[in-house]
């Protein structure tokens, strides 16, 4: 039966129903007794059709399956991510950290998902403390650090660390939280007009 769920959402995804379509989802999400693999390829498939929520939920059954599987924990973080959901984002980017603390990407994105809610810089700050330990050589974790400390009041501290980040960025995450660190300086320097000019 989830093979025809499936099958049956593959093939009517461009029908202009998308009711019809998201029962099916939701059936699949919630159908008892799928095989683990079976799970991860049918929420891979709803993801990649647009249906975040459903596959969200389909991978969530099968946690205790994947813990150790750094490859779910990614595609979780990616969902929640595609969903623009913060509390999922937040509650699977610590999940994944719960499973494997010393996974140094999963470091990472749980600091970047905590300084996006903006309500645990304390915890933030700790985590990329630890990671630049880790690696000082990660560009991220250093932009982020520097996110932490102005969200943390440290602006002094963070505006001395944000210029010396003279290394080019090199892809679009990295530019993405370069400029996000000059934003929090913006807003922590409560300078308006410079936060149009970087945005």
């Amino acid at each position: 039966r989830p093979h025809g769920l499936l099958l049956e959402i593959v093939a009517r995804n461009r029908s202009g129903n998308p009711d019809a379509l998201r029962e099916v989802a939701n059936e699949l999400a919630d159908f008892d007794g799928m095989p683990p693999a079976f799970a991860r390829f049918a929420a891979t498939n709803l993801r990649l059709r647009g249906w975040n929520r459903e596959a969200g939920r389909l991978l969530a059954r099968f946690a205790n399956t994947f813990a150790l599987d750094p490859l779910y924990w990614l595609e979780r973080i990616e969902v929640a991510h595609d969903d623009r959901d913060p509390d999922a984002l937040l509650e699977a980017a610590r999940a994944a950290h719960r499973a494997l603390p010393n996974n140094e990407i999963f470091i990472h994105n749980l600091a970047t998902a905590l300084l996006f809610d903006r309500t645990h810089p304390h915890e933030a700050v700790a985590l990329t403390f630890d990671l630049l330990n880790r690696n000082p050589d990660f560009p991220n974790a250093r932009i982020n650090h520097v996110s932490a400390l102005f969200q943390l009041g440290r602006t002094s501290e963070a505006s001395d660390q944000l210029r010396q980040i003279t290394t080019p960025r090199r892809d679009h995450s990295e530019e993405a939280a370069y400029q996000l660190a000059w934003m929090e300086e913006h807003i922590a320097r409560q300078a308006p007009s410079a936060i149009r000019e970087t945005a």
